[in-house]
């Protein structure tokens, strides 16, 4: 869940909430580190653990960073037509974030 604001008064409340996939946070979420023991993927300090093959995690990983290699062009270029440039990255986000294969 992404929120925007968690107020505590006589209980806790969260505003502007929104469930999120563990796929999406994968691919835009903070730091990808390596897990304990070498296993999976971890983030936040170690709070989330997502666990998968080392090729899984390897594949994530890659994908992230073209991720953010068209979207930093997006950002320079304002024009560029991220559907062309960037169809076959788009695509495999696409497939993950419709995928239920890691666990």
């Amino acid at each position: 869940m992404v929120y925007s604001e968690k107020v505590k008064t006589t209980s806790i409340y969260v505003r502007d909430s929104t469930n999120i996939s563990d796929y999406t946070l994968l691919l835009f979420g903070g730091n990808l580190v390596p897990g304990k023991n070498g296993e999976g993927i971890e983030m936040l300090g170690g709070y989330l653990h997502f666990s998968a093959s080392k090729s899984v995690i390897d594949l994530i990983r890659k994908l992230r960073g073209e991720l953010d290699k068209l979207l930093n062009r997006k950002i320079e270029e304002p024009g560029l037509d991220i559907t062309a440039e960037g169809k076959g990255v788009v695509a495999a986000a696409v497939e993950l974030l419709h995928s239920q294969t890691i666990r």
